[in-house]
């Protein structure tokens, strides 16, 4: 058997072997051009609709932690930490399409992205803050280094253009008009950390993982040990509430969000700590509810995840995301070695908390939503969108 090919008015017949090497190599080829051209990751028409893209190698080394959007076809995620790439990075999204920037002048990784406008955004890593002025990034404030060298910087947010605040798991920047500064001292200790072990909290300031700001005279933060913190416009003050995992030492536990719909309203959410446990998944996460100006335990979720993302919808609806963790059969003891981590999301509406399926990107680490049936999640291993009702891995 061969392929007859004419030739100036003669046919010649190739041999069966030339043929089958003539369409191996062929078919070789048309594999590497796919893959070759698969390496330019565009977010489409066809994600929107739920479809998966295609996305290149080169985006697998970053590990998102935080995204923020300004409409479905605008937006920025940030992360750090990936293999052999520089610590600090940025996928922004414009007109549909994602684009990779990286600074270069970033000594550390980015924890978190906020976007007041299309022209005003703001991200945090390290000792670091960046803003964006609607073309480009730039260093705008690097704090002193402190005894623990880093601020640790997690979460960032504003109440106004000029008036903002910035918490870390070593310390806290205040922005006050328009002027960045180093507060860490202006926050009384934990009496908390009084009752753990030395060296397991960094004293005598509580170590802070989010924020939530209402107005420039009502904020509110959380952390390490379950500490939850409230701002009223002169000075801070820790408030008594439930802590996570009742009956277990509160240095194994941590909230690492809280959101406020409005002043007498809000969510806040944590589970295990990394720093401090075996493995994060050991105590349990639960979800505590702002109402009538008391914090109280709203619900616990099935299988015990850390909760470490939340975002608020509306009043009536929101979104928490994290991990179920747990540790591998059979390994060995050694803190947070052998610990596996699945992603996990639930949905609030009207005080209902509800588990959803999505597809394992390892931890999720931020949400945003710019419509109730659009959002993204950055996880560890990947980004998840959320639209017409269902999450679909876009780049894992």
């Amino acid at each position: 058997m061969g392929l007859r090919l004419r030739r100036r008015g003669v046919v010649r017949r190739l041999p069966a072997p030339l043929l089958v090497f003539i369409l191996t190599f062929a078919l070789t080829v048309a594999l590497i051009l796919a893959f070759t051209r698969g390496l330019t990751f565009a977010y489409t028409a066809a994600t929107l609709s739920g479809q998966p893209t295609p996305h290149p190698p080169t985006f697998a080394d970053l590990q998102p932690s935080s995204v923020a959007l300004l409409s479905a076809e605008e937006g920025w995620v940030v992360g750090g930490l990936g293999v052999n790439v520089p610590p600090a990075q940025l996928l922004h999204l414009q007109a549909g399409h994602w684009s990779r920037v990286s600074l270069d002048d970033s000594a550390d990784g980015l924890q978190k992205v906020v976007m007041r406008a299309p022209d005003d955004g703001w991200a945090v890593g390290g000792n670091e803050v960046f803003h964006y002025d609607g073309t480009s990034w730039r260093l705008a404030f690097t704090a002193p280094r402190t005894t623990n060298n880093s601020l640790d910087l997690q979460d960032v947010a504003f109440s106004s253009p000029t008036e903002g605040w910035a918490v870390g798991l070593d310390g806290v920047l205040r922005y006050h008009q328009g002027v960045w500064a180093d507060v860490t001292s202006d926050l009384p200790p934990d009496p908390a950390a009084a009752t753990l072990p030395q060296g397991l909290l960094p004293p005598p300031y509580p170590s802070l993982r989010a924020l939530a700001l209402v107005s420039a005279a009502d904020v509110w933060a959380v952390g390490t040990a379950g500490v939850l913190w409230h701002y009223d416009g002169r000075t801070w003050r820790l408030i008594p509430h439930p802590r996570l995992a009742p009956g277990l030492a509160n240095l194994q536990v941590a909230l690492y969000a809280v959101a406020l719909a409005s002043p007498s309203e809000g969510w806040a959410v944590g589970g295990g700590d990394p720093r401090t446990g075996s493995c994060p998944g050991a105590a349990p996460g639960v979800v505590e509810r702002f109402a009538g100006g008391q914090w109280t335990i709203a619900t616990r979720l099935s299988g015990q995840p850390t909760l470490r993302a939340l975002a608020l919808v509306s009043p009536s609806e929101a979104w928490a995301a994290g991990a179920l963790v747990y540790r591998q059969a059979g390994q060995g003891e050694a803190p947070n070695s052998n610990c596996i981590a699945t992603s996990y999301v639930a949905h609030e509406v009207d005080g209902q908390w509800t588990p959803v399926p999505v597809p394992d990107v390892g931890t999720i680490n931020g949400l945003a939503f710019d419509a109730p049936d659009d959002g993204w999640a950055a996880a560890d291993e990947g980004l998840l969108h959320y639209h017409a009702g269902t999450w679909t891995a876009v780049l894992k």
